[in-house]
């Protein structure tokens, strides 16, 4: 039967089960196996000779832990991080075991290539805006490398580009993808990263643009815009960004013009006599 500590210990270990392995259950003793909740590398970009590397493990129900690598093996916290620094470019492998009640062991492994010190590296990308922009709008895109000659961007645009720098891109409507591996000049390849900024449509400037018959042919011409911060009508007149003007009627058909900017963006709409 189960004591009440091991109905606590099952209620929290379905909490934080969502990023873990399968959920160790008590014996018919009452007694709960260890379990390694989680156990991960810090390996962003790429591991490489004399380049530290974070490790970070969480357990429940344990005594004690130990940790063996490649580089050797050492008593750690049932909780914790370690930083370790791979020596060579062998396949780095790093097991955690713990011990529990009754001398139960458990372990869990993880293992990530090792480069050289100086293999190419993309080791920043970034975008902005970071999410989303104007259709139309700048998207300015900054990276840096280290021991590449250059770098190649593809998805929405397709070129190459110094190992280092920063470029202005248009933003095209819908997802605009940045992906960016760089190379040294033997031909290795870097890791890759990439950006996404999504191009949506601006939102009307002018809601509204039309004449209006006053009799006798004269007319008033109407306009109505949103955010707009400046606005010309029939190319050259500076007019107000909401407004109407009287005009009088003539034989010939007229055909105004309203050009008004909010942003950097514009808009014209066009608007024919009664």
């Amino acid at each position: 039967m189960f004591n009440l500590k091991s109905m606590v210990y099952i209620l929290v270990i379905l909490v934080l089960s969502i990023k873990s392995h399968a959920i160790p259950t008590p014996g018919d003793d009452g007694t709960v196996p260890p379990w390694i909740i989680i156990f991960q590398a810090n390996t962003a970009g790429l591991v490489k000779v004399g380049k530290p590397v974070s490790i970070n493990w969480t357990t429940a129900n344990t005594l004690g832990c130990s940790m063996s690598s490649n580089l050797g093996s050492v008593s750690v916290s049932t909780s914790g991080s370690r930083t370790i620094t791979p020596i060579n470019t062998s396949l780095m492998i790093v097991t955690l075991t713990c011990v529990g009640e009754g001398g139960t062991p458990t372990s869990r492994t993880i293992s990530f290539p090792v480069k050289a010190f100086d293999h190419p590296e993309l080791t920043y990308l970034n975008s902005s805006p970071a999410s989303s922009i104007i259709t139309g709008g700048i998207i300015t895109l900054q990276w840096d490398s280290e021991f590449a000659s250059n770098c190649q961007l593809t998805g929405t645009h397709n070129e190459s580009l110094p190992a280092s720098g920063s470029m202005d891109y248009f933003a095209q409507s819908g997802l605009n993808t940045f992906h960016m591996t760089c190379s040294s000049n033997d031909g290795r390849q870097s890791n890759s990263m990439a950006e996404y900024v999504t191009g949506i449509a601006p939102s009307p400037i002018i809601l509204g643009f039309y004449t209006s018959s006053v009799g006798s042919g004269n007319y008033h011409l109407n306009w109505r815009t949103s955010g707009a911060q400046s606005c010309f009508l029939d190319q050259t007149e500076s007019v107000s960004t909401n407004g109407s003007r009287f005009f009088f009627g003539s034989n010939i058909s007229r055909t105004h013009i309203l050009r008004c900017t909010r942003n950097g963006f514009s808009e014209t709409r066009f608007a024919v006599s009664p």
